[in-house]
């Protein structure tokens, strides 16, 4: 058992302890991890059940897995019996993280950049039957992450979202290249069913 004023002496992401439900975890190890989601370093040394709960404010409770995962980092539990009046701890709520500065953001540009030069190059230097090989390739595989957001989505677990971004702009680039490309094939094929 631990005294919530022994938590508040690893208070660094260097040696972060943190207080979730009664429960103590050693998050040191996994900070790194989680920041791709949230920095949630300013919750290290302190009672962050509240944080916990809520996302940092967001209104949103972590998953079953998050919780599991977060099981795998326990070392004890909050021993509150040993608190007298003369040393009693008070939990004080902690300010949470502004969302919109912790939150990594994401890069728009260069993968949008990328895809265009990088389409356009192939277009020129590459044989067309290589060119549509590559691209039509990059949507099939486009496809794997796009319904696995749906199915995460649909799931609840949210954390996945920042996981792939990038990739998604690459292949809704690519999807959008390559269909302006073949606007005018596609033109046909619709005049074509009309008749």
């Amino acid at each position: 058992m631990y005294t919530l004023n022994q938590v508040a002496t690893h208070n660094s992401s260097g040696d972060c302890w943190m207080v979730i439900n009664q429960n103590v975890y050693d998050v040191t190890s996994y900070l790194a991890s989680h920041d791709d989601k949230l920095d949630i370093r300013s919750w290290c040394g302190t009672d962050a059940t509240n944080d916990y709960n809520t996302k940092a404010g967001q209104g949103q409770s972590h998953s079953d897995r998050a919780d599991s995962l977060l099981n795998q980092y326990l070392i004890g539990t909050l021993d509150t019996t040993s608190q007298t009046s003369s040393n009693a701890i008070t939990t004080t709520p902690v300010a949470t993280p502004n969302i919109a500065k912790s939150v990594v953001g994401y890069n728009i540009l260069v993968p949008v950049l990328a895809t265009i030069i990088l389409y356009f190059a192939s277009l020129k230097f590459l044989q067309r039957a290589t060119h549509n090989l590559i691209w039509n390739s990059v949507m099939v595989l486009g496809l794997i992450p796009s319904f696995g957001f749906g199915v995460a989505l649909i799931l609840g677990n949210r954390g996945l979202l920042y996981s792939h971004v990038e990739f998604s702009l690459v292949f809704g680039t690519a999807c959008v290249l390559h269909f302006l490309l073949r606007f005018k094939v596609y033109l046909a094929q619709v005049k074509m069913l009309r008749l």
